[in-house]
């Protein structure tokens, strides 16, 4: 007898440990339709095996395709002659070693650990033979096969030898949905059946609760209570998985787990008593199942009024009679403010649930999270995702972006990194996949918040070293303040200050026009890359007590409520900025006092209760008391210990008079450039304009208004005459204590 080639028993062994039991069982009906024919195993009898199968997912993917899969057999079988209908000789297809390797090499590819059926189908397709043929014609090409695998399956792999069990329960008899709830819900469990749900991982704990809850006799209906995005609906999707997976008690097997679309429920319910009318037809349906149907809602406080018109009943009343008969196994879904609103407020629908409070996962378990998860985004980006982009994720995410929870925030940077970089692959024509890594999480990061998250490249480090050069060129005169200021900026760039503060808290005080408003300017034009990088508030403006509702935002109930406050709202959209405070001490004592908090622990509660975010921000406060002694006086103790510095400006010097002069003379100088006419002052002109923009009080605050008045009106009058225009340049010198002007032509 001919042995089958390519599964010989010499190979047959090698293969064991690397093919599911029913790839084995196809590869042995192959091997035993070659007997019967006395030919060797080729692949139409292979063919003919794999689609002998029931129960597998290779009728789930023929299905989505719309091919009969007993149709496809016969075809085949007509076509390589294993059926009745024997082919003219030479149709005779090659052995089905190479069909093996293909399906090996397919299972590498979807990184799967076993080779299952679906594998062979895909190799089968992709053969340039009468197999491959006949496949193609029905619309079963490979690559259509390996598309629609993708879709059926989802994020579920093959890692042990009956895959089956996971996304195709064969002993799962859920009871049918009638087209009423169809129409108004999604079936969670049928999803999860195909396995187009992505796997759920560090939730054990509160869905093993949600499951204990459930198999209660009375007040079976669990409620998850949880921040934003740690993964409420996760958990009511991982109770899915396990139904059709069978890892449930005997009292939630055979169960459909549906989700109620509330939106579409009252959507066009325009007249009285259709909205009642369709949740009772659903909630008739539910108990007619008697208890084979679970209901979860997402975000239930939205049932609490929904439908509500007048002479009308609201889904919670129309609920509260079937849960109290305990006719509804219910979970509900929603955060810890709504539910107290909503459902704590309503005494009998509260009594029907009962809480499963989700916290946000620490960081080490949202990374146990992001690694089952990226298999899906690598699937789906055609990318690969290495682990330190992982970890990147989860780091900056928890750093930088404080509004928002884990593990939601940190799955949202991967996704977004993955779609960027296959941007830039199919925009570049570049077909191979692409690697993500934690350069392209930070830059996710950057464009959300503006907070350069990124590693230190040379040019920056450089721009660090320098920093105090950089800031000195434009503020003069305030050495020890420049220092300060540099050495807090240097330690958040390059990761050591302490990140639960802001980068730095600083009370700049001084005389008037020393430069202590000036140097917080520079620093956001320097350190942030723009002039515009600065929150600015006048505190003088907050003296009264009530002002307190301007800075952080009106409470509920009051006007204004919406708008949130003038510091915090500002600060929650441009958290990587400079927070100038000017004359802090006219600011109401309590005032002073609410912004302990931002520097004490790097964030504020603003009216509406949400936590706004100082820790990529630079504080700097100002004041006109002149010396430390006077700010200890005017302070409270434990206001001035929560700073980092108090940094006192001396008074300017002549010398720095003068600095400041060349400095505004090169400003006035770069705006006449771009008109093409040029700026030469003479040291006699500096001089007089030195000495009338210096007083005893070592202010420079008239010195812009004396070059604005004595240079530029002059300069504007002449262009304005048409004694000066491109090609010309002014020359400024002193001559008997005034100022004179004369243009030359270039």
């Amino acid at each position: 007898m001919n042995q089958p080639v390519g599964v010989a028993d010499s190979t047959r062994s090698g293969i064991n440990g690397r093919y599911t039991r029913r790839a084995l069982d196809a590869l042995d009906e192959a091997d035993r339709l070659a007997r019967a024919s006395a030919t060797p195993t080729g692949p139409e009898h292979l063919a003919a095996a794999v689609l002998a199968q029931r129960e597998t997912l290779v009728g789930l993917v023929l299905a989505e395709l719309g091919v009969e899969q007993e149709t496809l057999r016969a075809a085949i079988a007509g076509a390589a002659g294993t059926g009745d209908d024997r082919p003219a000789v030479g149709a005779r297809v090659a052995p089905t070693a190479s069909t093996l390797r293909a399906a090996e090499h397919e299972a590498r590819q979807l990184d799967d650990d076993y080779v299952s059926v679906e594998h062979l189908l895909i190799a089968l397709a992709g053969r340039l033979d009468v197999v491959g043929e006949t496949l193609r014609s029905v619309g079963a090409s490979r690559d259509c096969v390996v598309d629609t695998v993708a879709l059926v399956r989802g994020a579920a792999r093959v890692t042990d030898d009956e895959p089956e069990r996971l996304y195709l329960r064969v002993d799962w008899h859920p009871p049918a949905l009638s087209s009423q709830i169809l129409r108004y819900s999604k079936d969670v469990t049928q999803l999860a059946l195909h396995g187009r749900l992505d796997p759920v991982l560090g939730r054990d704990t509160e869905i093993d609760r949600v499951i204990q809850v459930l198999s209660r006799r009375r007040k079976n209906n669990p409620v998850l209570i949880g921040d934003p995005g740690v993964g409420k609906t996760a958990i009511a999707e991982g109770i899915a998985q396990r139904i059709v997976a069978g890892k449930v008690p005997a009292a939630l097997a055979d169960r459909r787990l549906i989700a109620l679309d509330v939106g579409s429920l009252v959507a066009g319910a325009s007249y009285r008593g259709e909205f009642e009318d369709r949740l009772k037809g659903i909630l008739k349906d539910i108990s007619a199942s008697e208890g084979g149907i679970i209901l979860f809602i997402d975000e239930l406080h939205t049932i609490v009024g929904a439908g509500a018109a007048e002479g009308a009943v609201d889904a919670g009343n129309l609920l509260k009679p079937m849960l109290a008969r305990g006719e509804l196994r219910t979970i509900g879904a929603t955060t810890l403010d709504e539910y107290r609103l909503h459902i704590e407020s309503d005494g009998a629908l509260e009594r029907r649930f009962q809480p499963v409070f989700v916290e946000e996962p620490s960081a080490e378990r949202a990374l146990d999270m992001l690694v089952g998860l990226r298999g899906s985004y690598e699937g789906y980006h055609g990318v690969t995702i290495t682990d330190g982009a992982l970890k990147s994720a989860v780091a900056l995410s928890k750093r930088y972006i404080a509004d928002r929870f884990l593990p939601d925030k940190a799955i949202d940077l991967i996704d977004e990194a993955c779609a960027q970089r296959r941007i830039r692959l199919d925009t570049s024509g570049i077909a191979a996949a692409g690697t993500v890594d934690e350069s392209d999480v930070a830059a996710v990061v950057a464009q959300w918040t503006g907070i350069p998250a990124a590693r230190l490249r040379e040019e920056e480090l450089a721009k660090l070293a320098r920093l105090e050069d950089s800031i000195g060129e434009r503020v003069v005169g305030q050495e020890r303040a420049i220092a300060h200021v540099a050495a807090a900026l240097r330690n958040a760039r390059t990761g050591l200050a302490d990140p639960h503060r802001p980068i730095a808290s600083l009370l700049f005080c001084g005389p008037s026009g020393v430069g202590k408003t000036h140097l917080a300017q520079t620093v956001a034009e320097v350190m942030l890359d723009s002039p515009d990088a600065i929150v600015h508030l006048d505190m003088s403006e907050y003296a009264e007590k009530q002002s307190a509702t301007r800075l952080l935002g009106a409470p509920p109930g009051y006007v204004g409520y919406e708008e949130g406050g003038q510091l915090t709202e500002a600060v929650r959209r441009r958290p990587y900025a400079v927070v100038l405070l000017d004359d802090i001490d006219q600011a109401h004592p309590e005032i002073v006092g609410l912004l302990r908090q931002a520097i004490d622990q790097g964030a504020m509660t603003d009216g509406r209760g949400r936590l706004v975010s100082f820790r990529n921000a630079v504080v700097i406060m100002t004041t006109g008391l002149t010396d430390v002694a006077a700010v200890r006086a005017q302070f409270r103790a434990d206001f001035i210990g929560r700073l980092d510095d108090v940094v006192e400006f001396a008074p300017l010097s002549g010398a720095d008079v003068e600095r400041l002069v060349d400095i505004q003379i090169c400003v006035a100088a770069e705006r006449l450039a771009e008109r093409r006419i040029g700026l030469s002052v003479a040291d006699g002109a500096r001089r007089w304009l030195s000495d009338n923009a210096f007083d005893d009080s070592g202010s420079a605050r008239q010195l812009a208004r004396t070059i604005r008045r004595q240079v530029i009106a002059e300069i504007s009058r002449l262009i304005a005459d048409g004694g000066v225009g491109a090609g010309h340049t002014v020359q400024v010198d002193e001559s008997d204590g005034r100022l004179v002007f004369e243009v030359q032509v270039d």
